[in-house]
């Protein structure tokens, strides 16, 4: 692809059917020394009837100079701004494309192809991705929303209806980015043994409102896994002013920096004898954000945490190919906006617009 100014790219126009697989990949190069933008834009037969942008999925992800392997999960893509997802069975047209640049620039794509999700391989295990009805759905995992009830033919599922299910857009990648808000009691029919969950409690937020709680508590089989508190000024160091003291340089490794912390692991066990686990969410709602959740046999240790390894590796890889660090060499690029809530770099025109330059101070500790 070849771009000199104006929009360029590759177009796939041909019914598909992507349903069963959760990722399209493909390979880029990029032979310039600085990121490119590449759009992905899919349409479905819907999409061809109202063609605008509102009615089809958009999102731009970045090729790092040199050669790279981009990634994007079409698990749940949903529309721009209409409140549907796209059909993955009655695809029309994929295109791949860069947008406005200054100068000339090429880019390389190469390998485009679906992948099916890897399966959780172990006896009697689960994975769980929690959120509303359409949110995101991470590979191999199977989707739970506030709705999901235990019982008659169900394995697993809410004792009662929860009341709240979110999709924080923005947040990292497509396993923490929704939540249930549990407030109850989970249940999931296992046979008579000794069981290892793991799970992930976390909210990115919303606007300035960060997340934060009194007291959270999980229980299985009736006991105490997990009892926390959290006092305000607890919140104020934990949370409000967590990166008071940080000072954010170029190179930094965000995942480590900011995500890992935020949204931690926990690991716990718990012994089942009656056929059911039954796992209790007590205390503070919003202490209780649940996104994911892991249960495997405690003698399948071994495959279940190789697979979890992997899982982990592929949250990390996702956001960093979302998550592009664009340092301006020379002062004279500003961030910007765009239209879908992606941000790119462009030349600034008017010098009092350019960027803070730098003391020697500031230049001597990697500013």
């Amino acid at each position: 692809v070849t771009c000199t100014g104006q929009y360029a790219g590759l177009q796939i126009s041909r019914a598909q059917d992507w349903s069963g697989y959760t990722l399209l990949r493909f390979d880029v190069f990029n032979p310039g020394d600085e990121p490119l933008p590449v759009n992905v834009d899919v349409r479905d037969e819907e999409s061809l009837r109202d063609s605008g942008w509102p009615n089809r999925f958009g999102k731009t992800l970045y090729a790092e100079p040199g050669a790279s392997r981009l990634e994007l999960n079409i698990s749940s893509l949903k529309c721009n701004q209409k409140n549907r997802l796209i059909d993955l069975s009655r695809l029309r047209s994929v295109l791949f494309y860069v947008g406005k640049v200054e100068g000339t620039k090429v880019l390389f794509i190469d390998n485009i192809h679906l992948v099916k999700p890897e399966e959780l391989q172990a006896p009697n295990s689960f994975a769980f991705d929690f959120g509303p009805e359409g949110s995101p759905l991470f590979p191999g995992f199977v989707a739970v929303t506030d709705r999901t009830l235990h019982g008659q033919g169900q394995r697993w599922g809410w004792a009662r209806r929860q009341g709240d299910a979110r999709h924080r857009r923005g947040t990292p990648e497509a396993l923490t980015t929704d939540f249930v808000r549990a407030d109850g009691e989970f249940r999931i029919d296992l046979p008579a043994g000794r069981y290892r969950l793991w799970l992930i409690r976390g909210d990115n937020g919303d606007w300035g409102w960060l997340q934060n709680w009194s007291r959270r508590i999980i229980k299985a089989e009736g006991r105490t896994l997990s009892d926390e508190t959290m006092s305000r000024p607890e919140f104020y160091s934990r949370m409000l002013y967590a990166s008071l003291d940080r000072e954010d340089l170029p190179g930094d490794d965000v995942w480590k920096k900011y995500i890992l912390p935020r949204w931690k692991e926990e690991t716990y066990e718990a012994q089942v004898s009656d056929g059911t686990l039954n796992l209790e969410f007590l205390g503070d709602s919003w202490g209780n954000t649940l996104n994911c959740l892991v249960v495997y046999p405690v003698e399948h240790a071994r495959a279940a945490e190789g697979w979890i390894t992997r899982v982990n590796e592929a949250r990390e890889a996702n956001f960093k190919r979302t998550f592009t660090e664009l340092v301006p060499a020379d002062g004279k690029l500003v961030k910007v906006q765009e239209r879908d809530g992606t941000t790119t770099w462009k030349p600034v025109e008017d010098p009092t617009q350019r960027f803070h330059e730098p003391t020697a101070e500031e230049r001597e500790r990697g500013y």
